[in-house]
């Protein structure tokens, strides 16, 4: 994979949570996404979920928007770093969070671990 193969937009098809023992879940109900490489290295990931229940305050409702942008490179086949300047959470500023890739045609898929010890697993298609 070469960075090229990246470069564009993508929506959000799906984004699943397995815990360690291997069961999996939703991150949320009615969940939109888009994720953009640009040529120069640039990138930016955004993604909404429906709220469980109302949110007294809009702070809260930043509980359900994951966002963070910055630059990208990929240092070798199968991984992705991406190099976070802004972000919706603080403790991500400034890491380099290092994620698995596979890319078959239209169809990005991207995984992680999480700090809980399960894998983020989200899949994008290439937007028209």
């Amino acid at each position: 994979m070469e960075i090229g193969d990246f470069v564009g937009a993508w929506k959000l098809s799906d984004f699943q949570i397995e815990n360690a023992q291997g069961e999996s879940r939703a991150w949320g109900r009615n969940m939109r996404g888009l994720l953009i490489y640009e040529s120069g290295g640039r990138m930016s990931v955004s993604i909404i979920r429906d709220p469980a229940e109302p949110k007294p305050s809009d702070w809260e409702a930043m509980d359900d928007v994951l966002f963070y942008a910055g630059t990208f490179a990929s240092p070798s086949a199968g991984i992705i770093e991406h190099k976070v300047e802004v972000a919706t959470e603080r403790d991500r500023l400034g890491q380099t969070l290092v994620r698995n890739v596979e890319l078959n045609g239209d169809i990005l898929q991207i995984s992680n671990r999480t700090t809980s010890g399960g894998i983020a697993k989200l899949t994008w298609r290439r937007a028209p």
